[in-house]
């Protein structure tokens, strides 16, 4: 299934209102945080999650610490707690562990 079939499929199932997600998808690192999230099948660390999303923001292998660090920060105070208001994620963040719910 590609990324437009899955989009549709979600705006058909009535979990997130069409502009709840739109306006999620509005910034690209979320579009990298699901996208990332979906690949995996399992739930992330949010280290993990942070160090996938800097190396396809960033288009390296390897990103630096710095990188992974600011988008660390950006997760944990930004696009994590939009996601999860918006009922796409799961987050727990005791563990500091992210699952997608669709």
């Amino acid at each position: 299934m590609d990324e437009l079939e899955e989009f549709l499929d979600l705006v058909e199932s009535d979990t997130v209102s069409v502009n709840t997600l739109f306006d999620v998808l509005r910034a690209e690192r979320r579009r990298y945080v699901l996208s990332t999230l979906q690949s995996h099948e399992t739930s992330m660390s949010l280290t993990d999650l942070a160090h996938e999303v800097a190396k396809r923001e960033n288009g390296e292998a390897s990103p630096t610490t710095e990188a992974v660090t600011r988008v660390h920060a950006s997760l944990y105070h930004v696009h994590i707690p939009k996601l999860k208001e918006a009922n796409i994620i799961e987050y727990d963040q005791e563990r500091r562990i992210v699952q997608h719910k669709l």
